[in-house]
């Protein structure tokens, strides 16, 4: 079988996000998208999805957006002077700086957080991809096992672009020296995650329908993760992201008629991160 998650990321970022993450699953492909839990006017988020009861979510762990959950006494290694998270580069070039228990107590306050806005999650992904830093891994992993949940890993990632890659400005070699040495914490854990995982679903030149469409046409058997970021822009999404008017593109896409008959023809099943320990093995 070949089954698909199509999961979003940032639902919570500004009201155009989670709208338009609501809308592409309503009248499109997705299935499952992950919550920022940093941000303010998440009650409108949660509004928005009691009424999508069909769109599964998970938790987006944020290192590198916005303030932490936590009172900044607590997480002091974790922000600037302003008492802001780094920035990505920070964190990619400098990783001892964090204090690896005050990461577990911040991650663990935004999943508890969740919890009580929406309900148990159905996985655990990071927002820019942080969770892939080795050290920061180990901490990722031992509360996905500690809740119980399926992970978003780029296991087998079917991105080969020249240039791309997951981690912004880090190369491809020193990429794949990081997921190498994850993937052993990985397997030790026993988590679970997809067989496979689609990121290049992005960018203005990889977000149209025919790019996506060839997508789903060579996609393995066993399931699949296709990351997407689709949204209505609004103030506040051009306020926070430098990737807006792509997103537009994005939900244009994952609810063109074209995309849902491909998944057809194909005989795609859309499923979602609830129904992963069911249909896979996972990393063993």
């Amino acid at each position: 079988m070949r089954l698909l998650i199509v999961n979003a990321d940032d639902f919570g970022l500004s009201l155009g996000v989670s709208r338009g993450i609501a809308a592409s699953c309503v009248h499109g492909i997705v299935r499952n998208t992950t919550v920022m839990m940093n941000l303010p006017n998440l009650d409108r988020a949660a509004e928005i999805a009691r009424n999508t009861p069909e769109l599964h979510l998970g938790v987006h762990l944020v290192l590198t957006a916005g303030r932490p959950v936590l009172p900044l006494p607590k997480v002091q290694t974790l922000v600037d002077d302003d008492g802001s998270f780094h920035r990505l580069e920070v964190l990619i070039d400098s990783p001892e700086r964090v204090d690896l228990q005050e990461l577990h107590n911040e991650w663990s306050a935004q999943i508890d957080r969740f919890v009580e806005l929406f309900g148990y999650p159905d996985h655990l992904d990071s927002h820019h991809f942080v969770h892939l830093i080795p050290p920061f891994f180990s901490v990722f992993a031992a509360l996905a096992a500690h809740y119980a949940l399926p992970i978003r890993f780029p296991l087998n990632h079917l991105a080969k672009i020249e240039g791309y890659s997951l981690l912004r400005d880090v190369s491809s070699q020193r990429l794949q020296g990081m997921l190498q040495t994850d993937e052993r914490v990985l397997r030790e854990s026993e988590l679970i995650c997809p067989d496979h995982f689609i990121g290049d679903f992005y960018g203005a030149e990889r977000i149209d329908v025919e790019y996506l469409v060839r997508l789903l046409e060579r996609l393995p058997e066993g399931t699949t993760e296709l990351m997407c970021h689709p949204a209505f822009m609004d103030e506040g999404l051009l306020r926070q992201s430098l990737y807006t008017q792509e997103r537009e593109k994005e939900l244009v896409s994952l609810t063109d008629r074209r995309v849902m008959q491909a998944v057809a023809d194909l005989g795609i099943q859309l499923v979602d991160y609830s129904s992963i320990c069911e249909f896979t093995k996972g990393i063993k």
